[in-house]
């Protein structure tokens, strides 16, 4: 998307600039469906949905403890990030009084932009522990379906 700052530069509206983005997006997607095919098709993924292990009444999936897993892990490293390190410190400092957090040498614009960098790769790892049980489809995302709608609502529904 490095149209968008020429774009930006040249003192496109903000109309201009979400209509660019889509433009790019669907451009994109042309070629995804150009290089790839339209065929849903499967991510080969090493962690079987279709294994299943039986936990006293439970049963569970090789999938779910992988995702499970990851989840963990992560939620570890952010816990470990926010609590051990200097970053973390400033993240606590900078939410608390990002006024005060200035005055005592923390550069507040940048913990907030490594904090939305962190969110983003936390949404990273969610999208790909979701993605991995679902076939890959060049229009998912795009289209509203029945799944997707579900999703949503789910999302939404549960905080």
């Amino acid at each position: 998307f490095g149209a968008l700052v020429p774009a930006q530069r040249r003192g496109a509206t903000p109309l201009g600039l979400v209509i660019l983005t889509l433009g790019l997006s669907l451009i994109l997607q042309g070629f995804t469906v150009y290089r790839w095919g339209a065929e849903p098709d499967r991510f080969p993924f090493s962690l079987s949905d279709s294994k299943v292990w039986q936990v006293g009444p439970l049963f569970v999936s090789e999938l779910s403890v992988g995702t499970l897993s990851a989840a963990a892990v992560a939620s570890l490293l952010l816990y470990l990030l926010t609590q051990k390190t200097r970053l973390g410190i400033a993240m606590r400092a900078t939410s608390q009084n990002a006024q005060v957090a200035g005055l005592m040498g923390i550069d507040a614009n940048r913990v907030i932009s490594a904090t939305f960098v962190i969110g983003a790769g936390l949404g990273a790892v969610a999208g790909g522990i979701w993605f991995l049980g679902l076939m890959l489809r060049e229009l998912r995302g795009w289209w509203p379906t029945r799944e997707n709608e579900s999703k949503a609502c789910q999302t939404i529904a549960i905080p």
